[in-house]
């Protein structure tokens, strides 16, 4: 992998920020939608959609030091959300491969065993693609889809250390939701982009202090719920892919649903100003890519569509490092080439 002189990582304001492209080893297979969790300098892929049937059920591994892809073997669910808890690789909700019926079990890899394995509880309730984020000792679960394909708007936490079981939240999502891809960001969990009941999609943003979701029970306050939320200014499109654990907020690609195309647009989110501005382009346009963080001011894009027909357009080629770096924040800054 090509790499650059170190640069500090985004904060606070957006005044000086750039960005330079660097592409990958090619994706194996056309992936979308993908999600993925970063562990040992390894980069784990699950729950996502291919035209290829059979990679849906399978996770596989890239590691970003030799640029080898690899494969585990299967877990036993798909569209389940990889996690680490503990150092230990998890899978969490899905449906089940053996019989497609959506399920709670939250299983574990046994890297001596190679084999998978019950070892955390399983969820309260059956999830299909929720969002799944970790924060300390908490994993944190939002939506899904449920039996009869109900959307939700629930969250449950575990907190592991204890391993003891998951508990509902009082504090409800602001809309009932299904993969998102919530992230802690500047001590708040927020959740940029999602589907609805129906298979609406959002370009919405939502933040809430995280600590308001984790509080012990007896410590949640059950009586203003409502206004717990605060709503920032909507992205610019649709299936956009937000940068995990990045501070402003940074997306990435995405579809403008009103002129019916697919940008190249890497956005960052001015607080000052509550807009969205663009700080660079990808090398080709991509909606629901998805984004893997691999140090303080670097990120991957992964796979995702060129065009609106997902399916027949999902990109093989299409591993992208991107780095942050300072500069004139009004320049159109992405040095990359076709």
């Amino acid at each position: 992998m090509e790499t650059a002189s170190a640069v500090p990582p985004v904060r606070g304001e957006v005044s000086d920020v750039t960005c330079k492209c660097t592409q990958l080893t090619d994706l194996p297979v056309p992936m979308y939608d993908v999600y993925v969790v970063v562990k040992d300098n390894k980069i784990y892929f699950a729950g996502g959609n291919s035209p290829d049937d059979h990679i849906i059920h399978q996770v596989l591994v890239y590691d970003t030091n030799t640029e080898q892809w690899s494969q585990l073997p299967p877990p036993g669910q798909y569209y389940a959300i990889p996690a680490i808890i503990g150092g230990k690789l998890v899978v969490i909700g899905g449906r089940l491969s053996a019989n497609k019926e959506k399920t709670n079990k939250v299983t574990t890899y046994n890297e001596v065993t190679q084999t998978w394995m019950s070892h955390y509880p399983d969820l309260c309730i059956v999830r299909s693609k929720p969002g799944v984020v970790t924060y300390l000792e908490h994993v944190i679960v939002t939506g899904g889809a449920t039996d009869g394909d109900k959307v939700q708007d629930d969250i449950e936490v575990l907190h592991w250390t204890e391993n003891s079981h998951w508990r509902m939240v009082s504090i409800k999502l602001p809309l009932p939701m299904w993969g998102c891809r919530p992230t802690i960001c500047d001590g708040n969990l927020l959740i940029v982009g999602f589907q609805g009941a129906n298979m609406a999609i959002s370009n919405d943003v939502y933040k809430i202090p995280v600590t308001k979701i984790t509080a012990p029970a007896n410590e949640q306050d059950v009586d203003d719920i409502s206004t717990e939320w605060t709503k920032l200014t909507p992205t610019n499109y649709w299936y956009t892919s937000l940068v995990p654990d990045c501070f402003p907020p940074v997306i990435v690609g995405g579809w403008d649903k009103h002129s019916n195309q697919i940008t190249t647009d890497i956005d960052i989110y001015n607080y000052s100003s509550q807009s969205w501005k663009k700080i660079g382009s990808l090398l080709y346009p991509r909606a629901l890519t998805t984004v893997a963080s691999i140090t303080s001011n670097s990120f991957i894009v992964i796979g995702g569509c060129t065009k609106c027909d997902t399916f027949s357009n999902a990109k093989s080629s299409s591993l992208t490092v991107i780095e942050l770096g300072e500069l004139n924040f009004s320049t159109d800054c992405c040095d990359c080439e076709q």
